[in-house]
């Protein structure tokens, strides 16, 4: 059953609809009426069940092997360099993202460096004339409250068209009827919302808004570029995954695992945490191996 999404009453509509109690006073009433690879392999380790006995490493330590951490025989190194294959292209196009998000950090900092002080000063300009502008039409609403208060006092018909205006607000918004409840809701900001006489002395008082510092632009775009990339590679890790998953019959958690497992071999080289049989076969596909990441 689909939920009723009902319409957001601004602060103008608020305050207008408020003063539908006076509106009763009178006599009138009104019826009530929303990276990577890490979290796949994280999830496949908190699953993982029955560990398989410990294999010797290198350096005298065990190894635990269990159903997403599988040992790195040659046998299975083989069979994940041709599953490999299927996902060359995504695996390519995820480089290449991640080699432009390794960059943008630096573009950041460097922006920041430079700029920091003049950006704080803009912002700064620009807090000031919206606290202006802020204050300037809180008081023009308290004075247009005040004027339909004692417009409605003096004027029953003014009273009760308030009144119906407030029902029909009152009653779309229960129904979730958005388009009326919009159309309500403008009626009420033309008659008693801020005019453009209003606007322009406010204007006046405050000052025109200062435009966005262009470098804060800059690095607004940089930061949005980033998450986007960082969106783009996670969703590129879990199509390469899945091909991988597909062509190798093999679950895409241990297939995760594996890989973060060659790449931790390969960037640091043998240590603990391997195998003696492992060891030995990463070794002989080392150079193939580099070539796949």
């Amino acid at each position: 059953m689909e939920r009723t999404v009902r319409p957001r009453i601004g602060p103008l509509v608020r305050a207008v609809t408020a003063l539908l109690a006076l509106a009763v006073a009178l006599g009138f009433t009104a019826r009530p009426s929303h990276a990577g690879l890490g979290g796949l392999v994280k999830s496949a380790k908190d699953k993982a069940t029955g560990q398989k006995p410990a294999a010797q490493t290198a350096q005298g330590g065990n190894v635990a092997f269990d159903e997403t951490k599988i040992e790195l025989t040659g046998d299975v190194l083989d069979k994940l360099l041709a599953c490999r294959k299927p996902a060359a292209q995504t695996l390519k196009e995820r480089k290449a993202m991640a080699e432009r998000l390794s960059a943008i950090p630096g573009e950041i900092n460097e922006l920041r460096a430079k700029y920091d002080g003049a950006i704080a000063d803009n912002e700064n300009k620009r807090y000031e004339v919206e606290s202006c502008r802020s204050a300037a039409f809180h008081e023009l609403k308290n004075q247009k409250t005040q004027a339909m208060q004692q417009q409605m006092l003096a004027n029953p018909a003014s009273a009760e068209k308030m009144a119906r205006m407030s029902v029909a607000l009152n009653e779309a918004q229960i129904k979730g009827d958005t388009a009326t409840f919009n159309r309500v809701s403008r009626e009420i900001e033309a008659m008693y919302g801020p005019s453009h006489q209003d606007s322009l002395a406010v204007d006046k008082k405050c000052g025109a808004m200062p435009a966005l510092h262009p470098q804060k632009v800059k690095l607004d775009a940089l930061q949005k570029e980033y998450d986007d990339l960082l969106q783009r590679i996670r969703e590129a890790d879990a199509k390469a995954l899945k091909l991988q998953a597909d062509q190798c019959k093999m679950p895409a958690e241990q297939i995760a695992m594996a890989w973060e497992r060659i790449q931790l071999y390969l960037e640091r080289g043998p240590g603990r945490g391997f195998s003696n049989t492992e060891l030995a076969a990463l070794s002989e596909r080392k150079d193939a191996l580099a070539a796949a990441l």
